[in-house]
């Protein structure tokens, strides 16, 4: 199986989780992927140029999420069998440069924004170039219950949805 396909698809997912506390909401702790209800991230690995066969690997694994709130700072840790990621956040809005795992350049800016936790993301997928927008919006349907909602500009005027379902553990 391919480290990379896994580190892509763990820098997509610690680009869904960026980001984690609004004043209402409570998002720390330990969140499973529910994924019969959640959507798959192929069409935007794909679109980075992960081969079919990576892809259906990357899918596969369940990540396991930890967020941390501290105000508006946010620290996020990612794990699947194979590796992990550390990625910390701040709530303000402001747009700052990042790299990812991967090693290309991106530029997030997350917010609170009507009882939402809302991030937008601009990064060139290194293995192909391809530049791509993802907006996020996070928000908890119950204490233990938290839904992700990923659209991915992906160029030529098309774009992807994505769901995401977490379980607290």
């Amino acid at each position: 199986m391919s480290r990379h396909a896994l580190t892509l698809l763990c820098f997509a997912l610690t680009v869904l989780l960026s980001g984690a506390a609004i004043a209402q909401s409570d998002f720390t702790g330990t969140w499973e992927l529910d994924r019969r209800r959640s959507d798959s991230m192929d069409p935007m690995l794909e679109r980075c140029g992960v081969g079919a066969a990576e892809r259906a690997v990357a899918t596969a694994f369940e990540p396991t999420v930890t967020i941390q709130q501290d105000g508006r700072r946010v620290m996020i840790h990612q794990e699947t069998f194979t590796s992990s990621i550390d990625n910390e956040m701040i709530l303000d809005g402001k747009r700052r440069s990042t790299t990812t795992p991967l090693g290309s350049m991106n530029v997030r800016a997350t917010a609170k924004k009507n009882g939402t936790i809302e991030t937008e993301t601009t990064t060139q997928c290194k293995r192909n170039g391809v530049a791509m927008t993802m907006t996020t919006k996070r928000y908890l349907k119950s204490n233990r219950e938290m839904v992700l909602e990923l659209n991915v500009d992906v160029g030529n005027g098309k774009r992807v949805a994505i769901r995401r379902v977490f379980t607290r553990k």
